[in-house]
């Protein structure tokens, strides 16, 4: 299958006070068109980075792509200069943000953002801008869609917000999606609605999709493969059903163990405590040539210590790779 992304070794280091810190590391993955792949992990680990990237909206001169290749549409976003950049965003490569109040302008309307998004891609009237807004609206399922155009966003519900931040990236008609942490902070209810859109809208336009997201049940929801990422290296990536029923890494594994699950047999007993990782995600200015998870794993040796290991293939699947000393894998 031609793929629509394709990232190759990317590399991203964060300049602060005098230092220089690698913060994502050689990361490579693929998107095709019409799948989804989730982007996993701590706070901390480089997610929100990663899109920012893809994107090329990090905060130049602090944060800077320093290797790698971003290859969408035969284009290299990581080499194109901003000019063509403006272009690209939103027309090829959409997001929708993390929190949409921020994300959006408080002192103008739904329309006037929507339609200021619209025109900067497409050569259309304000008419119909606004007419493409309400369709959009509408696809999103917001009800009476015209009348939410006059709305300010203060006006409108988190999960309405939401809904609006999805309507504004595929009013675009973009050929890639990235959502970062599309759910957070919204009830399970509106997640579900809002993980129901998001998937009617790549089954409906083909796009390809990067969620970012630390909920391993969104993932289980959405996503087609899962690619988990630890202290700016992904460490895991395969199908869902590699990654989640059949874990080879010791972080991936300790994720799924801290997933809450409910237990109806054990609906009267007191709640047991949740399975904690020791220790933290190191700071950038602390990752070195070795596997960063070693000093938080319980089955460390030397090995670990000694080198970064590279992902390989799993000897379980040719799709499941597993960047572990500890793991046999096939070449």
């Amino acid at each position: 299958m031609s793929q629509l992304l394709s990232v190759r070794g990317l590399c991203v280091d964060l300049h602060q006070q005098g230092q220089c810190s690698r913060v994502l590391d050689d990361v490579s993955f693929d998107i095709a068109p019409g799948e989804t792949l989730a982007l996993v992990g701590e706070s901390g680990c480089g997610k929100s980075m990663t899109a920012q990237a893809l994107m090329r909206i990090l905060p130049e001169p602090t944060a800077r792509i320093a290797a790698g290749s971003i290859l969408l549409g035969g284009r290299d976003l990581a080499r194109e200069p901003e000019r063509r950049l403006r272009s690209l965003r939103g027309a090829e490569i959409g997001m929708i943000f993390q929190e949409p109040m921020s994300a959006l302008n408080p002192v103008l309307t739904i329309g006037e953002q929507m339609v200021e998004a619209i025109r900067a891609h497409r050569d259309v009237s304000r008419k119909q801008a606004m007419d493409e807004s309400e369709k959009v609206l509408t696809a999103v399922h917001i009800a009476d869609a015209r009348a939410k155009l006059s709305e300010y966003p203060h006006r409108l519900s988190g999960g309405m917000r939401q809904r609006v931040m999805i309507a504004m990236a595929l009013a675009g008609r973009p050929r890639l999606m990235v959502a970062d942490e599309p759910t957070t902070a919204l009830d399970v209810t509106v997640q579900a609605q809002i993980l129901r859109l998001l998937r009617e809208a790549r089954d409906r336009t083909g796009m390809g999709m990067l969620l970012i997201t630390h909920n391993l049940g969104v993932v289980a929801e959405i996503a087609d493969r899962v690619a988990v990422m630890y202290a700016g290296r992904i460490v895991e990536t395969g199908s869902v059903q590699d990654v989640l029923l059949n874990p080879a890494h010791p972080y991936t594994r300790g994720l799924l163990k801290a997933t809450p699950r409910f237990d109806p047999s054990a609906a009267d007993e007191p709640p047991a405590m949740l399975y904690e990782i020791p220790g933290m995600v190191p700071p950038p200015h602390r990752r070195g040539a070795w596997c960063v998870f070693a000093d938080r794993c319980d089955h460390a040796t030397d090995a670990c210590r000694d080198a970064v290991p590279p992902l390989q293939t799993h000897r379980a699947s040719p799709t499941h790779r597993v960047a572990c000393t500890l793991n046999t894998v096939a070449a």
